[in-house]
């Protein structure tokens, strides 16, 4: 992997981290029970419920299928937590200062699996994969 390729994969994992941090506060209410308030499951929270609100205004015909609008939805999903943040701010920072190591260790598993996965996806360059199928034709 080259440089460049490296600082692809860093913006991805910045660009994912954010993400997480802005939907912590929602993930923090539905995983309360959990050791680390189910840190590892904000970014899947943030994409799936920013995709989702885009994926149901888009097809409402409300907002139209573009980068603008998806810039939309993360604002609102970024307005929702950060309310939810005001309502419970003390109980959410008490719990993310007490287990900073385990959401560290979190993030290296989640940064060494992109990584991983980038450097096998980046070695198998094959036509029959994604939508390179679609350029037989």
């Amino acid at each position: 992997m080259d440089s460049l390729s490296i600082l692809y994969i860093f913006k991805w994992w910045l660009y994912l981290f954010l993400i997480g941090v802005v939907s912590a506060p929602i993930t923090f209410l539905v995983f309360r029970k959990f050791l680390n308030f189910g840190w590892g499951f904000s970014k899947l929270i943030g994409v799936l419920s920013a995709g989702y609100l885009l994926f149901v205004l888009s097809i409402l015909k409300i907002l139209p299928f573009d980068s603008f609008s998806i810039y939309i939805t993360f604002l609102v999903v970024l307005v929702i937590n950060l309310f939810i943040f005001k309502n419970h701010r003390k109980e959410i920072i008490e719990k993310i200062r007490s287990h900073i190591p385990a959401i560290v260790i979190e993030e290296i598993l989640f940064a060494t699996g992109l990584v991983f996965w980038a450097y096998v996806r980046g070695h198998q360059p094959a036509i029959e994969g994604l939508e390179k199928f679609m350029d037989y034709g």
